[in-house]
């Protein structure tokens, strides 16, 4: 795990000096990245590059665990594990299929962190939580057409759920 941080650290901040940009990394206990500094904003070129080229130093290490590097809009990251192996994990403490299994994402390009959800489930393409949203309520909907009007549908349950801290898209959370 170290080793794969510290070669993504090192292509990562190499880059960024390389594209003349002003980085701030933040490192967790399995995952690295940039953020912009403070008043700064990236171009989302440089972005692509960065993670782009992150991903290839990953695949030509030859590092054997599972890993996502991706472009969050204004930051880089590499964290160790993905989305596939939670949502894998999640259909197999539930008892779900693939097919009975919905994945719902903001970054389903090749520089996403969602694309590998679209191996083991069906996908939903958002672009901001109220669209998140708007898909439940879709669901909830369906759901109930089929099983009968149990369904929680509160509004205010709803912004419990999509409020916690655990779902927030700032960097020191990814």
């Amino acid at each position: 795990v170290s080793t794969q941080s510290t070669g993504a650290q090192k292509d990562i901040l190499h880059n960024s000096k390389s594209l003349d940009l002003r980085v701030k990394l933040i490192r967790k206990e399995r995952a690295v990245g940039i953020v912009p500094e403070s008043g700064y904003k990236f171009r989302r070129e440089a972005l692509e590059e960065l993670t782009l080229s992150a991903q290839n130093a990953l695949i030509n290490s030859g590092v054997k665990i599972p890993w996502c590097a991706f472009n969050g809009g204004n930051d880089v990251f590499v964290d160790v594990g993905n989305k596939l192996i939670g949502v894998m994990a999640l259909q197999a403490f539930l008892g779900a299929k693939e097919h009975q299994t919905l994945h719902v994402g903001d970054q389903f390009l090749s520089t996403g962190n969602d694309i590998s959800t679209r191996r083991t489930s069906t996908t939903v393409w958002v672009s901001n939580p109220a669209e998140t949203v708007q898909v439940l309520d879709v669901l909830i909907s369906d759901l109930e057409t089929v099983k009968g009007p149990h369904l929680d549908r509160s509004t205010s349950r709803r912004r419990r759920i999509f409020s916690q801290p655990s779902l927030s898209l700032s960097p020191e959370n990814k």
